[in-house]
């Protein structure tokens, strides 16, 4: 018997189906482009038994003891899944490639090789918010204090200057209120501008022994004037330093001058705390 070779031969549809050697397979492939159809005649399947024939023929006992299933029942040896199979195994033949993923698929299958979930975007860090709103307070803390500290420290500055200031100025009136006792032979005067102690120091402690030298004192003396030089403060004293003009009309015996003489004296004026107010407690 004569028997064709296995191969890809036309089946006479136009395309090209696998020759086992003995039989047609479900195997088939598009005919090579340009390939011009073979003319020849498909091979002659030789005249052998059908397979259907050659099982209905077999010894039932042979046939089960070779594993081919009896005739008329269907074969459990897996090959390719019948056509609408739902449970076939992906790929087609066992151990066939894997089927890729379809176009557009945002992921593959789990059972495609190389296969790993995609992985969720990190969270976003919002610590960002804490440092920016952290920045505006201080920032606002700094322009606040920058604003403000200046102030309070010159507010603190000129109210301590307007205190100090204060006690001078009244400090240098009553030096001027005293001056003005002498010339004026004023005793209330007198005695509101100085201390106790300090009228006992001068010997001049009521008002009729001061009158009387005062008297002696307006005589002596003409165009009388003050000039206050400096103010200090310090302790609880304030000192008052002065220049103090006048001319002399009388000599050292009391005895008139036939031209006034013009003297300039520095005095310094030591001021102390005395009924809520400022008191004359020594003079240099």
């Amino acid at each position: 018997m004569t028997t064709t070779p296995p191969g890809w031969y036309d089946d006479g549809s136009g395309t090209q189906r696998w020759w086992d050697g003995s039989a047609w397979t479900e195997h088939v492939q598009p005919a090579p482009q340009g390939t011009p159809v073979a003319t020849e005649a498909a091979p002659e399947a030789p005249a052998t038994p059908s397979a259907a024939q050659a099982l209905a023929d077999l010894d039932p006992a042979a046939a089960a003891a070779a594993g081919i299933a009896p005739a008329g029942t269907t074969p459990s040896t897996p090959g390719y899944p019948a056509t609408g199979a739902t449970d076939a195994p992906v790929g087609g033949y066992p151990g066939g490639f894997p089927v890729p993923p379809a176009a557009g698929a945002t992921g593959a299958p789990a059972e495609y090789p190389g296969y790993a979930p995609p992985a969720d975007p990190p969270a976003r860090s919002r610590l960002w918010i804490v440092f920016v709103v952290v920045g505006v307070v201080v920032i606002g803390l700094i322009v606040l204090a920058a604003v403000f500290i200046p102030r309070v420290i010159g507010a603190l500055t000129a109210g301590g200057a307007s205190s100090g200031g204060d006690a001078e100025r009244v400090a240098v009136e009553v030096v001027e209120a005293y001056d003005e006792a002498w010339s004026e032979a004023d005793c209330e005067l007198y005695f509101r501008t100085t201390t106790g102690s300090f009228r006992e120091a001068l010997d001049l402690t009521d008002c009729a022994a001061f009158e009387a030298e005062a008297e002696r004192f307006g005589a002596a003396t003409d165009e009388y004037e003050i000039q206050v030089d400096s103010v200090e403060q310090a302790d609880g004293v304030i000192t008052v330093h002065t220049t103090e003009s006048f001319l002399t009309l009388t000599d050292e015996t009391g005895e008139p001058l036939a031209d006034p003489e013009p003297v300039a004296s520095p005095y310094e004026y030591t001021l102390v705390r005395a009924d809520g107010g400022w008191a004359i407690d020594d003079v240099y």
